[in-house]
């Protein structure tokens, strides 16, 4: 549940507005004062609430008292929650989604690698790649179909196949 006085903690420390939260993460003003006050005890924009207010969602939610964001390791502004692994919290998720085209993933991909130390081991390398994986894609930023492009469903043999350099789907 999201702890409205933690929000107005934070803007106050930032010296902003109820106004400019909502600007920043494109809701109501309305919805941000329900927030605060408490008549609101969840929101799908608590991480985007938590980095525009420079904190953790954990801190939000009462479930830590340390303001401080939990910094992607090179610094590069990102900002994540305790790793799952850790917290014993599940999220299951169903969605549609639209992934980028093979360049852009090449792309990304390519920049992920770079942060992979040489003297990795492959279960590090995989552990770091993992944890840099959404922000990745939030680099990329949202896909939108072109009009009138075919859509390709993958199925859930070939979204679980190895990495082998070849789709499941492609033929030889």
């Amino acid at each position: 549940m999201i702890r409205g006085d933690r929000i107005r903690e934070r803007l106050n420390a930032l010296d902003r507005s109820q106004g400019w939260l909502a600007r920043e993460i494109e809701v109501s003003p309305q919805a941000i004062s329900k927030m605060v006050s408490g008549k609101v005890g969840d929101s799908p924009k608590l991480y985007q609430i938590a980095r525009a207010l420079e904190t953790s969602v954990e801190f939000l939610i009462g479930e830590s008292d340390d303001a401080s964001p939990q910094r992607v390791a090179e610094g590069r502004g990102g900002y994540r929650a305790e790793p799952l692994a850790k917290t014993g919290r599940v999220q299951y998720v169903s969605m549609a989604v639209a992934m980028p085209n093979e360049n852009a993933l090449a792309d990304m991909m390519e920049s992920l690698l770079a942060l992979v130390p040489e003297n990795a081991t492959r279960v590090e390398a995989a552990r770091i790649l993992a944890q840099r994986l959404p922000a990745g894609f939030a680099a990329i930023g949202p896909v939108q179909p072109a009009a009138g492009t075919e859509t390709m469903t993958a199925s859930a043999k070939s979204a679980r196949s190895p990495a082998t350099g070849r789709s499941s789907r492609q033929r030889s």
